[in-house]
């Protein structure tokens, strides 16, 4: 499950650099299945402090255990060589699981005691059970397979156990009981084993093969090819040519107008010319094959084949032509051909200088734009964009051009005061101001606060008072 650190350099591609992330992906893999190991220490340890298990599930590390010991069996010589590392991980996880499982059915409630024993006991009788089996019916080739068809099933399963409690998670809307370091730590050793695996299997050596593969069916098919024209492109010819419908207007033997109705009852007509392989559809022209109206004409004229108007690019001769080379096979990259093509490559000059554009360009709204400054466009002469975003007419160039837009006047807001103390309105008999208003003889009210009544002695408290009304 966890290891495959030996067998690394027994896959070498002739490529170092190749060597090293291969070999570092499957360190990788071991150390993240190490941290995988001891990722559920803090769950036990509150379970310990707490002194039950609560709603946490036994399942990942059941599933854990069966795994770590199938995969300690198939790691040793009894099924297979040169992989010592893969037992020696999974007997460390399989004594961590082990102590985990323990911990769990010491502090687990009486039903739950009951029911995770029970399944450590079948872990134990299931791994018996595939020992026995393994060495009494198998040799040591086949041993090796089916031991590693049933690593394979418990790592599938170890890796979904931890979705046991997901129906919890949801009930609850919370990932309490759901362990985060566990999840985590299956996570990145999948990943590390996952970018093991694709290392392990060049793409440059996997791409070559697939060619190589491709070349020699198309060559063994090549030789059975006979005819002028592919098979299967006079076969879609043959079947495109029946029950066309199709009116025929001649002009010429090579040269006729092609008429019909559409399904929304229009009419259409297109004109096609056999000397020139040319169609008013362009369908012709494009793909090199006649379309259904020059299938028509062709059709309509005796003595003439379809084949005579196929291109040349779908033709028996030329198929063969393509695939009459072959690739090389080699072991790895260290037999590749070194060519010096003469000449390098560089890359392309830049026609700006890299980073921001310069400062004095006109800056967005969002950008914090002055506004103050108007720019007339270089197409139409108008206020208010730009050359690249203009949509107006061309200006005349003999025209005048027009005037800047006159500034919108900006209303002036009005400025409410507010007076937190009450006024009270008393009579000018009773308290009056000098003002130019009793200079010239005319009497006035002046408003008066509570604060400043209270000055005069005046009783504004009182409900007989009759400012008392003014409040």
């Amino acid at each position: 499950m966890n290891a495959l650190g030996l067998s690394v350099a027994a896959t070498s591609t002739g490529s170092p650099f190749h060597d090293v992330c291969c070999y570092g992906a499957g360190i990788a893999g071991n150390i993240f299945a190490l941290v995988l190991f001891i990722s559920p220490l803090p769950t036990f340890k509150r379970i310990v402090r707490n002194g039950s298990t609560e709603q946490f599930s036994a399942m990942p590390y059941i599933y854990s255990l069966l795994n770590c010991l199938i995969c300690l069996w198939y790691g040793l010589p009894f099924v297979s060589y040169g992989v010592v590392l893969v037992a020696t991980v999974n007997s460390i996880g399989a004594l961590f699981q082990l102590a985990y499982t323990a911990t769990f059915i010491a502090f687990a409630d009486a039903k739950n005691r009951v029911k995770v024993s029970s399944l450590l006991v079948m872990v134990f009788g299931v791994f018996a059970l595939i020992v026995y089996v393994s060495l009494a019916l198998f040799d040591h080739q086949t041993r090796q397979l089916f031991v590693g068809y049933l690593s394979v099933a418990s790592l599938i399963f170890m890796f979904a156990s931890p979705l046991s409690i997901i129906n919890l998670v949801i009930r609850t809307k919370s990932v309490e009981y759901m362990p985060f370091y566990l999840s985590l730590s299956m996570f990145l050793m999948s990943v590390s084993f996952f970018a093991y695996g694709v290392l392990l299997h060049d793409f440059f050596i996997y791409i070559r093969q697939m060619i190589m593969e491709r070349m020699s069916v198309r060559i063994r098919l090549a030789v059975k090819l006979t005819g002028t024209i592919l098979p299967s492109v006079m076969k879609s010819l043959y079947a495109r040519s029946r029950d066309l419908g199709y009116k025929l207007y001649s002009a010429h033997s090579h040269l006729g107008e092609i008429g019909g109705t559409g399904r929304d009852l229009k009419t259409w007509r297109h004109t096609v010319d056999l000397n020139t392989r040319e169609c008013s559809c362009r369908q012709w022209q494009v793909t090199g094959i006649p379309c259904t109206h020059a299938i028509f004409l062709v059709i309509s004229r005796r003595g003439l084949e379809l084949e005579q108007f196929v291109d040349d690019c779908y033709s028996v001769a030329t198929f063969k032509k393509a695939y009459a080379g072959h690739v090389v096979p080699m072991t790895d990259k260290s037999q590749w051909a070194k060519i010096n093509v003469g000449f390098k490559l560089y890359p392309p000059l830049l026609k700006r200088s890299a980073g921001r554009p310069r400062s004095r360009r006109i800056k967005g709204m969002e950008e914090g734009g002055s506004g103050k400054r108007k720019y007339r466009c270089k197409r139409c002469g108008q206020f208010g964009h730009i050359k690249k975003t203009c949509n107006e007419p061309v200006a005349d160039p003999s025209a005048p051009p027009p005037a800047p837009p006159k500034p919108k006047r900006k209303r002036v807001k009005k400025v409410v005061l507010s007076v937190q103390d009450p006024v009270i309105q008393v009579p000018t008999a009773t308290v009056s101001t000098p003002s130019r208003s009793q200079a010239s003889g005319v009497t006035q009210t002046s408003p008066i606060t509570r604060s400043r009544a209270r000055a005069l002695n005046l009783d504004v408290d009182a409900p007989s008072n009759k400012a008392a009304g003014a409040i």
